[in-house]
């Protein structure tokens, strides 16, 4: 049983201020007894199982029995309208990965275990809740973290390590401090609040909020004037000398970041963007492979030349079957040679991994036409597969691949501020 007790109580500062979702329309569902009734009508398998063995009911496979026996609870299960009213808010993903670290394996098992393509989102979330409501403040920063892009940074040369684990110094108490220095030093306007700060699996996630830009809502038959909020995800590598960056502004979340490391070295540091090289040939190899159909992992379902032989013409090829792509890309090249020689001419390729489109770019680094970087767009990949499209690149076709996404300081600080970010690649 996780919780012998499930509080009536709603924490609505949890829902309204830490997770930004209105509760009032849930509430008044969840204060109707007939709207309860209907409620569990709607609870399945192991929806109902969890629910179940939170309130403590004998266990049995038939549901009747089990929504019969739920119903005596009558308002006691409020609480577990809301989470499932907000429920669809969340990627299964997300639930899934945390429920794997935070629940026992037998409640785990009871809600039908935790593969991220198949888990039940909604008997993991109650089970997650009647351990402790705030597990779904860190249910909701994984699931930004798997549906947004991150760039990643590094710090080129970093201090010696200090003596002091890097996370035993990425803590709440220790980074206030740094941020209530930084909001006073650098006069970016408003307040950076600490969300929350998460260990979980490869994952040193600093959830950061900021006021980003004066906005207005109307209320109540009313303008209410104030800011809209900007999230802002640093997920930082284990020792503190690389970072990944989430958030809508490109200049403050970097600074901020370097703000943090700085404090952790005991020495001003700068984060920049992160730049891997991969050369012609081994872009060459991968594209030959995906126009033939024999590259490992991956199939070609779209291509994009800037520079393509139709006068100067853009030329895109794209359909949902790579069969087809591939047929249309070895016609044209029989009328016009390779199209995919000059890799400084291709906007785009687009690839179909895992069951998902996932568009690739070959940036120059400006120098030298033999040196790319190879980026890809990581937002259309949830955190998992991520991680595997990236070890696939990396190991099977010998490819280091970033994200599309980048930061840049827009210009140099205040005395006392951190400098300007770097060159890019």
């Amino acid at each position: 049983m996780v919780n012998s007790n499930p509080a009536i109580e709603i924490p609505r500062g949890l829902w309204e201020s830490d997770l930004e979702m209105s509760i009032s329309e849930a509430l008044r569902a969840a204060g109707d007894s007939e709207s309860i009734r209907l409620w569990l009508n709607e609870q399945r398998g192991p929806q109902l199982e969890s629910l179940s063995r939170i309130f403590g009911r004998c266990p049995t496979s038939n549901p009747k029995d089990q929504r019969a026996a739920l119903a005596e609870h009558g308002h006691e299960l409020a609480p577990y309208v809301v989470v499932d009213r907000h429920a669809s808010r969340w990627g299964r993903c997300a639930v899934a990965e945390l429920a794997s670290v935070r629940l026992p394996s037998d409640v785990i098992e009871s809600c039908g275990g935790v593969d991220h393509e198949t888990a039940n989102a909604r008997a993991l979330l109650y089970a997650l809740y009647a351990a402790d409501p705030s597990h779904l403040r860190a249910v909701h920063h994984m699931d930004k973290v798997n549906r947004t892009g991150f760039a990643r940074m590094t710090i080129e040369k970093p201090p010696r390590q200090p003596d002091r684990a890097f996370d035993e110094f990425l803590s709440v108490e220790t980074l206030l401090p740094v941020l209530a220095e930084f909001d006073q030093r650098h006069g970016h306007g408003g307040v950076t609040e600490l969300l929350g700060v998460l260990h979980h699996k490869h994952h040193r996630l600093v959830v950061l909020r900021r006021p980003e830009r004066p906005q207005c809502i109307w209320r109540e038959g009313q303008v209410a004037h104030g800011h809209r909020c900007e999230w802002m995800l640093l997920d930082f590598g284990q020792s503190g000398r690389r970072v990944s960056i989430s958030s809508q502004s490109a200049d403050v979340p970097l600074d901020v970041a370097s703000a943090i490391a700085s404090a952790f070295y005991g020495r001003a540091v700068q984060y920049s963007n992160e730049c891997q090289i991969t050369y012609a040939a081994q872009i060459a190899r991968l594209l030959n492979a995906l126009k033939v159909g024999t590259c490992a992992g991956l199939e070609i379902v779209g291509l994009k030349l800037d520079r393509s032989p139709l006068r100067g013409v853009p030329l895109s090829f794209g359909e949902e079957d790579p069969d087809l792509v591939r047929g249309a890309i070895a016609d044209a090249e029989a009328a016009f040679g390779s199209l995919t020689d000059d890799i400084d001419g291709i906007g785009k390729v687009k690839v179909l991994f895992a069951g998902r489109r996932v568009e690739m770019q070959f940036e120059g680094n400006g120098s030298t036409g033999d040196e790319f970087a190879a980026r890809y767009m990581d937002h259309r990949l949830n955190a998992i597969l991520r991680q595997q499209f990236e070890d696939l690149m990396r190991d099977t076709h010998g490819i280091p691949i970033l994200s599309t996404e980048k930061r840049f300081s827009r210009q140099p600080r205040a005395r006392g501020a951190l400098a300007r970010v770097g060159h890019d690649c």
